[in-house]
């Protein structure tokens, strides 16, 4: 019942927008979204890392968008302007948040993308915006929709609530761009691609471990190398696909004792902390890793591991084009020279 339901919502709002019934707002520089049809893990925070880099290479002035899933604020948020990390992970949502570590651009907060947009040529003349998790979101127009495809999400049947799909996969005829992950055979993709639609194909790719205390250093501090770091660790995560996160630590060759998983995008509590640090006690292991979103959220209970020893280990992820690249940049160059 609640399906047919959420369904119906969704093909109506997709039909006024098709039809033109419902704004679509322009803004008057280039919109580059990248989303998916299922929820959750899909990879869209690393491949917009992947984009930001290479505006930055063109020497352009990006910003990044996003809603600032699970943040505990509301209305707009400038979580960064570039070069001051302006709030906290609580208030930005862990992977804004994250974006403002890690890229140094210009990253707001804001569940109405027009909005935000217009902050973003107004108050930092940006001439790029980057729209993280915004293929749903047709408020704003994008020059460039992008959606991810991963193994997930060709497993999945049923809408929400039922299922994780947000839109069934007919809605991939408005991407411009579809990637999809590597290893993935397209005949299983239940969708006909149309002839204007460019293909990619992209994979994860671990980078060298650092530690939590240089997670807010910049891009340049001197990374761990995975013979340094010690051979048995307990792992920490709370994202939406922990096994993935197990596999590339296996892939990696680091041996995990044990996996404290908590559900996607949750906050860190004290008590939580306080259980981590046990699990370190019970096993007799002096370090733990995690992933970068969950690193962001950890910063804070530093101290609680420096306490009694603990090292904490953050194991960066990248995305990497591996079939089309050169087409993908050449879209992007384009998106400049109208």
């Amino acid at each position: 019942m609640l399906q047919a339901l959420y369904s119906s919502i969704i093909k109506v709002n997709s039909y006024l927008y098709d039809m033109n019934k419902r704004v679509i707002n322009h803004v008057g520089v280039p919109v580059i979204s990248v989303g998916n049809i299922s929820t959750g893990g899909s990879g869209k925070t690393p491949f917009t890392q992947t984009i930001v880099s290479k505006l930055l290479a063109l020497h352009k002035n990006p910003v990044v968008i996003g809603r600032g899933y699970k943040r505990n604020s509301k209305g707009e948020v400038i979580v960064s302007n570039g070069q001051t990390i302006l709030t906290d992970v609580m208030t930005a949502g862990d992977e804004l948040f994250l974006h403002a570590v890690k890229l140094h651009v210009p990253v707001i907060a804001n569940k109405n993308r027009y909005e935000a947009a217009q902050t973003a040529i107004n108050n930092f003349q940006s001439d790029a915006i980057v729209l993280d998790d915004g293929f749903q979101h047709r408020k704003l127009y994008r020059d460039l929709d992008i959606v991810l495809l991963d193994e997930f999400t060709l497993h999945q049947k049923y809408l929400l609530p039922k299922g994780r799909l947000r839109e069934d996969f007919s809605s991939l005829k408005r991407a411009d761009i579809i990637c999809i992950q590597e290893g993935i055979d397209n005949n299983h993709i239940p969708y006909t691609f149309s002839a204007n639609q460019l293909l990619i194909t992209s994979t994860s790719l671990a980078g060298n471990p650092y530690t939590l205390k240089q997670l807010i250093q910049n891009n340049e501090v001197e990374r761990t190398t995975y013979s340094s770091i010690p051979k048995i660790m307990i792992a920490v995560s709370a994202i939406a696909h922990p096994k993935k996160f197990e596999n590339t630590l296996d892939q990696n060759g680091m041996k995990i004792i044990h996996h404290s998983i908590f559900n996607d995008h949750h906050s860190y509590s004290l008590q939580d902390i306080r259980f981590i640090l046990k699990s370190c006690n019970d096993y007799s292991v002096q370090a733990i890793i995690t992933t970068e979103k969950d690193a962001v959220k950890l910063l804070q209970f530093i101290s609680y591991f420096d306490e009694i020893g603990i090292e904490v280990y953050v194991l960066p992820i990248r995305v990497v084009i591996t079939k089309n690249e050169d087409l993908f940049d050449k879209r992007i160059v384009q998106l400049f020279n109208n």
